[in-house]
């Protein structure tokens, strides 16, 4: 076991701790030791008065569009009556990002007709300029840290568009007595982030007298945004996952501790 990439390497897992188990299995198989600490966590927008206002007159938009779990749950929870429920059956068309945000809206009993088949949100834009006509309305169902691709896009080819934002995503103080301990007794020989905003949940929660530990571990982290988001944040040693998956960070984790073993 000793032989193993991994071994004996302690690996900070920043995302929701119901996300983490294909992750933990794998560090765990090479050997290392998974530090399952969420960073982020999920809370109803504080504002609900234009939310609610929108919920009201919910059955004149012609499409819903969704990017994410979250905005599917959240958005089908508000609405509690199940008049408007039936009046989005009967009148609205959906359409989502990908696979994972098509299962939550079935389980919500609802059905897509639309999906690109790359997941992203400039497919899916263009996907809906190529069937939404102009005189029909669109609602845009939306995390505070969404970006604007889609409404922007729609919007300067003359589409009538609306956003509501349904949810924030925000650092989860209650971790912070945790990564402030395993910042300062360097308990981690690695980090690892899926997004900018754990990037910068982590710069929020650990004390600034702690930083500098933290910033001088390995990093690795899925894509160039997340990577020039923790470059932005002082981070001094970034490795990038270009496939957006729990096996292609566990490949730059292994080639990194693997080349180190043999410097």
């Amino acid at each position: 076991m000793d032989s193993a990439p991994l071994f004996g390497k302690r690996i900070l897992i920043t995302r929701p701790k119901e996300q983490s188990a294909p992750f933990v299995r794998l560090i765990e198989q090479y050997g290392g030791t998974p530090l399952v600490v969420p960073l982020l966590k999920i809370r109803h927008v504080k504002n609900k008065e234009k939310v609610k206002e929108t919920l009201r007159h919910v059955h004149e938009y012609q499409w819903l569009v969704f990017t994410s779990q979250n905005g599917v749950s959240i958005f089908f929870d508000l609405l509690k009556g199940p008049s408007v429920n039936q009046k989005i059956k009967s009148t609205a068309k959906i359409a989502v990002v990908g696979d994972k945000t098509e299962k939550v809206l079935k389980e919500h009993g609802y059905s897509s007709i639309l999906k690109p088949s790359v997941f992203t949100g400039e497919a899916l834009l263009g996907e809906l300029l190529k069937v939404v006509p102009k005189e029909e309305k669109i609602l845009f169902v939306r995390g505070n840290l969404a970006k604007d691709t889609i409404p922007k896009g729609l919007r300067e080819q003359g589409l009538e568009v609306e956003t509501i934002t349904v949810y924030e995503t925000v650092a989860d103080k209650d971790k912070q007595k945790e990564l402030d301990f395993l910042v300062k007794e360097e308990q981690m020989d690695a980090i690892t982030f899926m997004s900018p905003s754990a990037v910068n949940a982590f710069c929020e929660l650990v004390p600034y007298s702690q930083k500098e530990n933290g910033r001088n571990l390995p990093l690795v982290c899925v894509g160039d945004v997340t990577g020039k988001r923790a470059e932005a944040c002082g981070f001094s040693e970034r490795h990038i996952a270009h496939s957006a998956s729990v096996d292609g960070m566990m490949k730059v984790l292994i080639h990194y501790f693997s080349k180190k073993g043999s410097d």
